[in-house]
């Protein structure tokens, strides 16, 4: 667990500290709860309802190794009862750990059961307000803000394990029931915000507790996620948006209800300045604000992310580094005391993490979203029946070996009108390609042509050269051999051209998927995708800020057909040189995606991202786009990659690193190109001369602190440690760049 927290040093407190207190500290089922989930999201975020793909294949993710999370909720969750564990007379709290007794039950079936028998108490057997509502007590009908966070969370797990989606669709009702009792009808600025306790008037608290808004936001917002994730689901804007809209009135009820007490801690009621500052509430609230950020970027503005930031910081001011603690906070036993308790709370030290997860990698796209309001928007939304531009796929391949395929067919789904695949002399090669055709799993549509062309060198831009020559389509699509796409992906790639005239290319987000290991990712490959991710963020920040991009994506990308067969264009991309010399031998081969990205600025055509469906679904079949400060919605696609799981990826990024060195000294440099690059696209200009700087510092760093080693500190058994030091200094200032 040690080494997976210490990626989370920049989170500005000890992240380990705080939460080994969690774990030592919690002695109640939600306590038991909310302590596996911040694990979960901290040390294995790829599998919580945040991550990336927590659903592949629209199913649960699959278990392959010890998971720290279920490690801990394990020992609690027990197997012979009708719930996970003694709730001490409430409905919703041991419903805490049922999403980790789902995960368990990858592994073990009894934990399965034990999940089943746990929704089937919150639905068959537990006590009903009168409009539906599910009680959190189990003796009588009394609605607490705090079953949000509970119950529905797990309801909504279970209904993506059990493909259950009448399960999902109650989880999310079941948050709207409870809102509409707990939240008070007002007109005041704290309207969005719930009441905690209404019941037997002996047990209700009328108060605006701040704790149990943020449990009820944080909630909405788990259920919210799996909506959003989990493909069945991913078309319901109706219940999306209800939840969307309650957890930004929590929100802005607690901004608002900031103001009457002492900053900058949340009041421990939020509409009444006397209480004192609870850093449980204030923790979860900022943590809330994050997630919503990455899920409703549009509902999600500058305003509540400062505010958020805000928190964060009043948090991290109140964590104890030498032991953990979080104080002061609300005694959760005792909420209505004055007196705040010094010793912090379980749930407190649990919600502190929760801000930690992610906060690194998500903080770019938090600023470029504080961004976007003050631009143009501008809508695209393609009507079935639009025109669709014709299309060509061209692809440059040499060594084609069986799993191109498998590239062919996923294609080939996609009904474009031609096909062109350039390979290489001899003669052998073209006949080679065509058998490989005859093995193919789909016959090919009856609109789409398969042509099999040979260039005259071995030499991908002259193969590429001859393709867009060839195509007779309004927009050329280049894909690599070894590339897959989904079904809808042409769709995406092709809908903006006809609503943008001046737009000249649209490059898609490229995910990797696992060469040869099943849903496993080797070494080579996780860093691979590593770097990806670091070229998407590039991307959504330059295509916000100016309009461009660093390098368009050379895996697969779609260009209007006419600037690849302009003459001009195809000089320059074919009669390109190694360092200006001017040999036969030395045109370049490699580095094509540069050239091409290039040339549409000089030109200054307009171009896309399209990112990956996984961070931006608006509706079952579409997604946000955006760039040259236009936002708009695009059928949704996928592009997905292999890479070599081997030592031979290093000389593959080597040989990109050579060609990015070449074209940023062109595009950025004083020379014509560069001027223009400037005046148009400055962030896109900057980073490229930032790439360049960046190699050179890496190099600097390792020199320097070697440097320092021979004048005095050098790595040695007396100092222990020091290589840890040297090298912990190297990644994370190279992470934090």
């Amino acid at each position: 667990m040690a080494s997976s927290l210490s990626l989370y040093a920049g989170a500005g407190f000890n992240v380990s500290g705080v939460l080994a207190r969690a774990l030592a500290v919690s002695n109640h089922s939600w306590e038991y709860g909310t302590a596996a989930e911040a694990l979960l999201e901290l040390d294995n975020p790829e599998l919580s309802v945040f991550g990336d793909k927590p659903f592949p294949g629209d199913e649960l993710p699959p278990i392959v190794a010890e998971i720290s999370s279920l490690q801990y909720a394990g020992q609690f969750i027990r197997l012979d009862n009708e719930t996970l564990v003694d709730g001490d007379g409430a409905v919703g709290d041991p419903a805490a750990l049922g999403v980790s007794a789902v995960l368990l039950g990858q592994q073990d079936d009894q934990y399965s059961a034990a999940a089943q028998r746990q929704a089937d108490f919150i639905l068959q057997k537990a006590p009903r307000y009168k409009n539906g509502a599910i009680s959190h007590r189990e003796a009588l009908a009394e609605l607490w803000a705090d079953f949000t966070y509970m119950a529905p969370p797990f309801l909504a797990y279970q209904g993506v394990a059990t493909n259950n989606q009448s399960l999902l669709r109650e989880a999310g009702r079941q948050c709207q029931l409870q809102q509409d009792i707990l939240r008070p009808q007002s007109h005041k600025p704290t309207r969005g915000l719930w009441r905690h306790i209404i019941g037997p008037d002996d047990a209700q608290d009328l108060g605006l507790w701040a704790t149990g808004n943020a449990w009820a936001a944080a909630g909405m917002t788990r259920v919210l996620a799996t909506m959003l994730k989990w493909g069945p689901s991913k078309a319901w804007k109706t219940e999306q948006d209800q939840l969307k809209r309650s957890i930004i009135d929590i929100l802005d009820g607690a901004a608002h209800g900031a103001t009457k007490g002492k900053p900058p801690l949340l009041c421990n009621y939020l509409d009444d300045g006397t209480w004192f500052g609870d850093a449980a509430s204030t923790a979860l609230i900022a943590a809330v604000t994050y997630r919503m950020a990455m899920l409703a970027p549009t509902l999600t503005k500058a305003r509540h992310l400062q505010f958020a930031d805000r928190l964060r910081k009043a948090v991290i001011a109140h964590v104890d580094n030498a032991t953990g603690l979080v104080a002061p906070t609300v005694n959760s036993l005792d909420w209505k005391s004055r007196t705040p308790s010094a010793q912090g709370s379980p749930e407190g030290q649990s919600f502190t993490v929760l801000i930690s997860y992610r906060y690194l990698t998500s903080l770019l796209s938090i600023l470029l979203w504080s961004i976007c309001p003050r631009r143009t928007a501008r809508l695209l939304s393609p009507s079935p029946s639009s025109p669709k531009p014709t299309a060509t796929i061209v692809c440059a391949t040499i060594n084609a070996s069986s799993n191109f395929l498998r590239s062919i067919d996923s294609w080939l789904a996609n009904l474009p009108d031609e096909i062109i695949i350039v390979t290489t002399p001899p003669a052998h090669n073209q006949q080679r390609i065509s058998e490989l055709l005859s093995s193919l799993s789909h016959r090919p549509p009856p609109r789409t042509r398969i042509t099999v062309l040979a260039a005259e060198a071995a030499n991908k831009r002259q193969q590429l050269a001859l393709g867009f020559r060839r195509s007779a389509s309004e927009v050329t699509v280049i894909a690599d051999d070894d590339t897959t796409w989904s079904p809808s992906t042409l769709r995406a790639l092709l809908s903006p051209f006809t609503h943008l005239p001046r737009l000249g290319a649209v490059f898609p987000e490229v995910q990797i998927r696992p060469s040869s290991r099943g849903t496993d990712f080797g070494t080579w490959e996780e860093l691979a995708r590593i770097r990806l991710f670091g070229d998407a963020i590039d991307g959504r920040t330059s295509m916000l800020l100016d309009g461009g991009v660093f390098c368009g994506s050379g895996t697969t990308a779609a260009y209007r057909a006419a600037i690849l067969r302009d003459e001009a264009f195809q000089l320059f991309f074919t009669a390109e040189e190694a360092l200006g010399r001017n040999r036969e031998n030395k045109k370049l081969n490699a580095g094509d995606d540069q050239t091409l990205t290039r040339w549409l600025c000089q030109a200054k055509w307009d171009v896309l991202v399209l990112p990956h469906f996984d961070y931006g679904v608006v509706g079952p079949e579409e997604i946000a786009v955006s760039g040259g400060g236009r936002e708009g919605v695009m059928a949704r696609g996928e592009v997905a990659t292999t890479m070599r799981d081997s030592w031979r990826h290093f000389g593959q990024v080597l040989r990109w690193s050579r060609s990015d060195w070449l074209a940023n000294l062109r595009a950025a440099g004083p020379g014509g190109e560069g001027r223009v690059a400037w005046r148009r696209q400055p962030f896109t200009a900057w980073t490229r001369v930032a790439w360049c700087l960046g190699s050179f510092t890496f190099v600097v760093e390792f020199l320097r602190l070697w440097g320092s080693g021979k004048a005095g500190w050098a790595i040695s058994s007396k100092k222990e440690g020091d290589a840890g030091e040297v090298l912990a200094h190297v990644v994370l200032s190279r992470l934090l760049r």
